[in-house]
């Protein structure tokens, strides 16, 4: 019996990648399960009742790595191959992808849960790096909207997606450009 894992080698990127086994079939059904994945880590975060710098920052850190990794390598090989398959699935996954990453600074769960723990005694006494994160962290949520209303969150949604997407056509028709 073979696993997901064994079918597709985005969902399972470890230190050795094999590039030669991930084909565009790929992309979609990873970059969904991996959205998932990661949209529960950010869910759990949120959750969260009893504030550790583990179960709140340390937790976000790592949330979404898997997705950062798959995605990286999709963009890459969109980027340096000349597949049309490839980047019709690398195409219908920008918006997603771009949802799921916009969408992290305007979880108000998450925020709150940040920031409550940024208020504890145990986040005075966090050493001088975890202190930086947790404040860098915090002013990033906040330039990315976390303190607007539900109106003007959805509004940025749609303008991170739409910019997204603009970008992305820009830099494939300045690939295009060169190639021809």
């Amino acid at each position: 019996e073979t696993s997901a894992k064994d079918n597709n080698p985005l969902l399972d990127v470890g230190p050795s990648i094999r590039f030669d086994r991930i084909d565009a079939t790929h992309v979609e059904p990873a970059i969904s399960t991996l959205i998932a994945r990661a949209q529960g880590n950010i869910d759990a975060i949120g959750a969260v009742r009893e504030t550790t710098y583990e179960n709140t920052f340390g937790a976000l850190d790592h949330a979404s790595t898997e997705l950062e990794i798959a995605y990286g390598l999709v963009s890459h090989l969109e980027g340096v191959t000349e597949n049309p398959v490839l980047r019709e699935a690398y195409n219908a996954v920008q918006p997603e992808i771009s949802r799921f990453f916009s969408s992290i600074a305007l979880n108000a769960a998450l925020y709150g849960a940040l920031r409550t723990f940024a208020k504890t005694p145990a986040a005075a006494k966090l050493n001088p790096t975890r202190t930086r994160f947790v404040e860098k962290t915090l002013d990033d949520f906040r330039r990315h909207g976390a303190e607007l209303n539900e109106a003007d969150k959805a509004r940025l949604r749609a303008v991170e997606i739409e910019l997204a997407e603009v970008t992305n056509r820009f830099s494939q028709n300045v690939g295009d450009g060169t190639d021809a």
